[in-house]
């Protein structure tokens, strides 16, 4: 019997990957590793892809970038209102003197200590980073200053946007583009791409080095 797509699909959302690999014989296990997830063709591809312009996105990017790696930087809004919560933040930076312990209090203890002493090997040094791309402080405290009445929140996202441009040779910026989904191997984990646009005319972006999901 031959195995069309759709037939494949549905079976493997009722049975899962792994078992459909085990029920079908060898001939069909590899028509369905090539035919029900996999895209046929990839629409674009980088290093990375990134899901979400906001301040997380961003700076992913840019770090890539001053790696040397190339990225795809997928934004759901169009260019006049991308930002994500970033660009209407309040502009208060930490700035420094985080404890694991303290993270775990303010995050109500919803999280372990192994994650909060992560986050925080990197959070005490995240004013520091944004001052060394341009972005201005009042008076030295570590709040976003705003010279012309803009917005602070709007001032700290311009500043990431410009690092973004400036390094348009690494960074592709794709808006009015979500990311509904992941190209994955359902038998082994792997992602290996994100599926974007809509589902009625999905693009296929391959990542590969691997997806930053900052949305």
């Amino acid at each position: 019997m031959e195995l069309n797509r759709r037939s494949l699909v549905k079976t493997a959302a009722a049975a899962g990957g792994a078992a459909v690999l085990a029920s079908l014989g060898a001939a069909s296990a590899q028509a369905y590793e090539a035919a029900s997830w996999m895209p046929e063709s990839w629409d674009a591809e980088a290093d990375a892809v990134i899901i979400g312009y906001g301040a997380a996105g961003s700076a992913a990017a840019i770090d890539l970038a001053d790696l040397g790696f190339t990225s795809l930087l997928i934004e759901k809004m169009d260019k006049e209102y991308a930002g994500g919560d970033c660009s209407v933040c309040g502009g208060y930076l930490t700035d420094g003197g985080f404890t694991p312990e303290g993270y775990r209090v303010s995050s109500l203890t919803g999280v372990d200590t192994a994650y909060a002493e992560a986050v925080v090997s990197v959070l005490n040094d995240a004013c520091s980073y944004l001052v060394g791309l341009g972005v201005p402080l009042q008076d030295g405290i570590p709040v976003v200053a705003s010279e012309n009445g803009e917005p602070f929140g709007q001032v700290l996202y311009h500043v990431l946007e410009a690092a973004v441009e400036e390094r348009a040779d690494k960074i592709t910026v794709m808006y009015e583009t979500p990311g509904i989904g992941l190209v994955q191997d359902p038998v082994t984990g792997e992602v290996l791409g994100v599926v974007a646009g809509s589902k009625e005319a999905p693009i296929y972006l391959k990542a590969n080095r691997g997806v930053v999901v900052a949305s």
